[in-house]
C-alpha cells in the first residue's frame, strides 16, 4: 500500500511542477513582450472558458492563478472529502497540462522562428501517426475519468464499486503513464530535428 499518492503528496508535487513552469512561463513571456506579441489582442484569453478566471496573452498570471488556487487547497485539505480534494486536483491537473502544452508550443515557435515553420510542418506530418496516437490516449483518458466520477457519484457505494473504481483508477495511471511516454517521445524527436 506504500505506492499510493495522497492527496497532500499530489498537491505537493503539483505544486512543485507549478513552480518550475512558472520560470518557463516568464522566460516565453519576456521573449514574446520583447516581440511585442503581447501587446496585440492584450486582453485575449489563451484558454478556453472556464479553465482559468484569468484572461489575457501572458503565461504568469495564469500560472499565478493555479500557484494560488493549490495554495488554498492545500490549507483546506483537512476540511474536505477525499472526492472534493480529488475533484480540485483533477481541475488543476488540466490547468496543469493546458498551460504546460501552450508554453511548450511557444517555446518550440521561439526556438525555430518562422522561417523554419513550412519544415516544422512537414515534421509534424512525419510523426502524424505518433501524434494521433497521442489524440487516441487522450481520449481514452478523458472516457476513464468520466467513468470514474460516474462510479464516484453513486449513492450507494458497495465493495464491488469501490473495486470497479479501483481498477479504473489503475487504468487511467497507465494510460496517464503511456501518454507521458508518448509526449517525451515526440519531445525528443522535435528537439532532435531542432538541432
Amino acid at each position: 500500500m506504500g505506492g499510493l499518492v495522497t492527496p497532500v503528496d499530489a498537491i505537493t508535487r503539483l505544486q512543485e511542477a507549478a513552480g518550475l513552469l512558472l520560470d518557463r512561463a516568464r522566460q516565453v513571456d519576456g521573449m514574446r513582450a520583447k516581440e511585442g506579441r503581447l501587446a496585440r489582442q492584450p486582453n485575449k484569453a489563451v484558454f478556453p472558458p472556464g479553465l482559468f478566471r484569468q484572461t489575457g496573452r501572458a503565461f504568469v498570471p495564469y500560472v499565478l492563478e493555479m500557484q494560488q488556487g493549490l495554495q488554498s487547497l492545500a490549507e483546506q485539505a483537512q476540511q474536505l472529502s477525499i472526492r472534493a480534494v480529488g475533484a480540485r486536483l483533477d481541475a488543476f491537473e488540466n490547468q496543469f497540462t493546458a498551460l504546460n502544452r501552450a508554453i511548450r508550443q511557444h517555446e518550440l515557435t521561439d526556438a525555430t522562428g518562422p522561417a523554419i515553420a513550412p519544415q516544422l510542418r512537414a515534421v509534424v506530418g512525419r510523426y502524424r501517426p505518433l501524434y494521433d496516437k497521442l489524440k487516441e490516449y487522450k481520449e481514452y483518458e478523458r472516457r476513464l475519468d468520466q467513468k470514474i466520477r460516474q462510479l464516484k457519484n453513486d449513492r450507494f457505494m458497495t465493495m464491488q464499486h469501490q473495486a470497479e473504481i479501483l481498477r479504473q483508477y489503475q487504468r487511467l495511471g497507465r494510460c496517464r503513464q503511456a501518454i507521458t511516454e508518448l509526449e517525451e517521445r515526440l519531445e525528443a524527436l522535435e528537439a532532435a530535428w531542432r538541432q
